[in-house]
């Protein structure tokens, strides 16, 4: 079923996440048939909550996001 999913992917990961293990990211970037990126967030205490929440989540998440949609606008 996820590889009818046309529109580009990317997906953001942590190794600390227990809702979202690295097997499991492993296995959804394998079904996918447009994975535009996977990315592995630096921080190794980066967690579930920390996609919002972190202190850092600008630096790790929202600033690499931001850069992504902004070259393919251009």
């Amino acid at each position: 079923m996820l590889s009818k999913i046309t529109t580009p992917m990317h997906v953001y990961y942590s190794e600390n996440d227990w809702l979202a293990n690295v097997k499991d990211v492993e296995k959804l970037t394998s079904e996918v048939s447009n994975l535009a990126s996977k990315t592995l967030i630096g921080d190794k205490k980066f967690n579930h909550l920390d996609f919002l929440w972190a202190k850092n989540v600008k630096k790790y998440l929202y600033d690499p996001m931001l850069n992504q949609m902004n070259k393919k606008r251009q």
